[in-house]
């Protein structure tokens, strides 16, 4: 009898024509999503308020099969379902992607859709929207012959690494950004011209390789950007702009030369930009303008015997060096901020490091530090040193190499016991003073506050004006930013 009873008990369902669901948002917006590659997926909650159940009698897109997104409804993933139950104030999911056809345009444009729910003959809908974005897509067979690199994996197999090679000159324009699906070689010999605006988005571990020539031509209101390629948020709300370690690595082999970056934000990835010995002919291996290489999970500049020269540049926010200086070399740098409160992990070094020898299997190899000089340079951080000069072995002997290095009108963080700043290799320096960022840490802002130490406490050089182009007023300011009054 009992169940011949409940199986009689019909259920009852909300009816009424003014019957609605409660959704969590009305619009679904995707960041921008390049062509052919596909979006992150995105969700919102649908609600029956009602006491009662609630069949929807449809749900689907208004752009049916020629639209661009696609929808999955509590594991479905149809683009119609009919006579959905939604139990009495209960919920359900619904997931959004969008991949978005290439329209051959240069900027980003608008993508709209709608999902329709029809209930009692009352239609809702929550809206869709993504801008696409058009690129040139570098990966393997599209950009000359394929080099091969067969390295070992952890577990002894071999394992084939595939390379995008360019073996002629080339320049690339900005009409549209290029997204690097594999990693990428300039050939010996090769030079890649950037023209002002030219954007990379990289993918997970990729890299550029430069064995020969690379000049990054940005300018004040075009920069050149070197970046991860994911454009969307996090499910915090963070943006990936600010996550680092999304790519690899800019790394200028033994045999590159004449390398030239100017204007020009790498951020994002690994590595900044590794080189590898020094110069092959009398120019400097690198010369950075008006650069920012920022937010890395190991260095922004890492150099094995190598030679930098930088003018007006920012190097901050990496987990363990901003400059990691190995195995002697020559460097250069004038006006520029090491700025480091990287905020992802736990920080492992200084910001600043140079030795004048390589260490490996227990053996001190040396390699002279043939100059080390930097000028109006600030050198600070969130850990108590943010400077170690190493040329000594770890009984305390010193290594046999040059290690010249001198620090001219800067402002330096350092442990005072472990360096003599009396010693003829410091001037003018000011030291341990909070430098008075703006906001370094979550807004990446390292202007001079008002009452910064730095203010008209450089030297005169060769240059005229900082980072972003402003004249100096009276004595340069210590650092890559000058301080403007309102």
């Amino acid at each position: 009898m009992l169940i011949s009873l409940f199986s009689c008990e019909k259920d009852s369902y909300y009816t009424n024509a003014d019957a609605t669901l409660n959704f969590s948002m009305d619009t679904v917006s995707f960041d921008t999503v390049f062509t052919t590659i596909g979006s992150a997926t995105l969700y919102f909650t649908v609600r029956n308020p009602y006491s009662d159940d609630l069949e929807i009698n449809s749900i689907s897109l208004a752009g049916g099969d020629n639209s661009n997104f696609r929808i999955n409804v509590d594991g479905d993933p149809s683009l119609s379902i009919s006579d959905k139950l939604l139990r009495a104030k209960d919920s359900m999911y619904i997931f959004v992607d969008v991949n978005v056809d290439p329209k051959d345009e240069s900027l980003p444009f608008l993508i709209k859709d709608s999902i329709v729910f029809n209930i009692n003959g009352t239609e809702q809908r929550v809206l869709l929207q993504a801008y696409g974005q058009d690129a040139y897509h570098i990966k393997l067979g599209e950009w000359g012959p394929i080099a091969i690199q067969v390295t070992e994996d952890d577990d002894g197999d071999l394992d084939t690494s595939y390379f995008v090679l360019l073996n002629h000159d080339t320049t690339l324009t900005a009409d549209k950004p290029y997204y690097l699906h594999n990693s990428f070689v300039v050939d010996s010999n090769v030079t890649l011209t950037l023209e002002p605006g030219v954007k990379f988005y990289i993918a997970k571990n990729k890299s550029i390789y430069v064995m020969g020539s690379i000049q990054a031509n940005g300018t004040a209101d075009d920069p050149i950007v070197f970046r991860g390629h994911r454009l969307d948020k996090m499910i915090t709300g963070t943006s990936y702009d600010k996550v680092p370690g999304q790519w690899g690595v800019i790394s200028l082999q033994s045999s590159s030369f004449d390398n030239e970056f100017s204007y020009t934000n790498i951020r994002n990835g690994l590595i900044g930009l590794y080189v590898d010995s020094l110069s092959i002919n009398d120019n400097p291996k690198v010369k950075l303008n008006n650069c920012r290489i920022e937010n890395m999970t190991a260095s922004a500049l890492y150099g094995i015997n190598a030679e930098i020269s930088a003018e007006n540049c920012l190097f901050a926010n990496c987990e363990q060096c901003l400059l990691y200086g190995y195995a002697g070399g020559k460097y250069d740098f004038t006006n520029c901020t090491f700025g480091n409160y990287y905020t992802w992990g736990s920080r492992r070094n200084e910001s600043v490091a140079l030795y004048n020898y390589y260490y490996y299997n227990s053996t001190y190899y040396p390699f002279d530090l043939e100059q080390a000089n930097f000028t109006n340079c600030i050198i600070y951080g969130s850990q108590t040193s943010e400077l170690l000069l190493s040329n000594t072995k770890s009984d305390k002997t010193e290594i046999a190499a040059l290690f010249n290095y001198n620090f001219d009108h800067c402002l330096i963080k350092t442990d005072v016991s472990e360096i003599d700043t009396t010693s003829t290799n410091f001037s003018d320096v000011i030291w341990n003073k909070d430098p008075l960022f703006i906001e370094p840490k979550d807004e990446w802002d390292f202007h001079p506050d008002t009452l910064s130490p730095v203010i008209n406490m450089g030297k005169t050089t060769t240059l005229t004006g900082d980072i972003e182009g402003n004249a100096y007023i009276g004595l340069p300011d210590i650092g890559a930013f000058e301080y403007l009054e309102d």
